[in-house]
């Protein structure tokens, strides 16, 4: 990898936001063979694509110097207070807060990891409307993590997200009407999807756009 993919998959990696593993593909995809396709889908498919030759080493060695300090998040007090004053606000039905505090129990950051906790959270940020927590909300059910596999659901909170704007869940909606994941197949309402992703400028979109015709 050239070293400014290296510099974002640090960043990816020190990021409090889970759905960049959904960028953490795309910033990597000229390097993976043929994975334009499972990238586009978000997170269930990328643990595959990390075993190509010399990613996961780069992965491991990220890591490794991120726990000797190289590359360093908050302090410990200061994850725990952040983490109080997050679960107050939750408490009284703040979504964003809601969304922050799974993505704490989900990393185990200030608290100890804890996935159907963190769910728990995201789930209720997402019925708030939080794009961001509704497109876990999706993952979670399209990977069957945290949740069993339903692909129905999953389409659901992915087109919650998309009819908000998020290019990633127009993508994803998109694909699964391409698959026919959780949904008649129908290429048609796939290219209305991908188009609208597309013209954010969602690279994946595009790409699936040109492919397409």
């Amino acid at each position: 990898l050239r070293d400014i993919q290296k510099n974002a998959l640090v960043d990816f990696i020190t990021s409090r936001d889970p759905r960049n593993l959904n960028h953490l593909g795309l910033l990597t995809q000229n390097y993976l063979e043929e994975s334009s396709t499972r990238l586009a889908y978000g997170d269930p498919n990328l643990p595959h694509l990390s075993t190509h030759a010399g990613f996961h080493d780069l992965i491991r060695e990220i890591c490794e110097n991120r726990s000797t300090g190289e590359e360093r998040g908050c302090a410990p007090h200061e994850q725990a207070d952040s983490i109080e004053i997050h679960r107050k606000s939750a408490d009284q039905g703040d979504a964003s807060a809601q969304y922050l505090l799974g993505n704490a129990y989900l990393l185990g950051e200030g608290v100890p990891k804890d996935e159907i906790e963190a769910f728990g959270w995201f789930r209720k940020a997402a019925i708030q409307g939080d794009a961001r927590a509704q497109i876990i909300v999706a993952n979670a059910y399209n990977a069957g993590e945290m949740v069993p596999v339903d692909k129905v659901e999953s389409l659901k909170w992915y087109r919650k997200a998309a009819d908000q704007g998020d290019a990633l869940a127009q993508c994803c909606v998109a694909t699964a009407y391409l698959n026919g994941d959780g949904v008649q197949r129908d290429e048609v309402e796939a290219r209305k999807w991908f188009r609208k992703a597309a013209n954010q400028g969602y690279a994946p979109a595009a790409l699936f756009l040109g492919r397409l015709d």
